[in-house]
């Protein structure tokens, strides 16, 4: 799957992306006829947020999973920009496994 990488308000950090790619591993397998043909894509957020809060960074990250027929999204707010990643990629996983079961639903019904 290829990923892409942003940064808002943060600099960059090839061990935030190595962390990303890694959970991200779990979700592409879900996904492998669209990972196989190369039509997978995942655009990856990350953000230190200026919301007020009392002291410490809060971090925002957003995943967009580009699929043919698709684009599945998932957000997680933390003040550790690891777990945030951890977060967003359990909300992501959900996400693909819904749309999964929908898909396979429609194509039954389709039947």
């Amino acid at each position: 799957m290829q990923t892409t990488f942003r940064y808002t308000h943060i600099d960059h950090s090839d061990a935030l992306e190595e962390h990303a790619t890694s959970k991200l591993a779990s979700v592409a397998h879900l996904i492998p006829a669209y990972e196989r043909d190369g039509e997978a894509r995942a655009e990856v957020e990350f953000e230190r947020t200026t919301e007020h809060h009392k002291s410490g960074d809060i971090f925002k990250v957003r995943v967009r999973l580009h699929l043919p027929v698709a684009t599945l999204e998932a957000d997680a707010v933390g003040d550790d920009i690891y777990a945030t990643v951890d977060r967003a990629r359990d909300t992501l996983h959900g996400n693909v496994q819904r749309f999964k079961e929908q898909d396979v639903a429609r194509r039954h019904a389709e039947e």
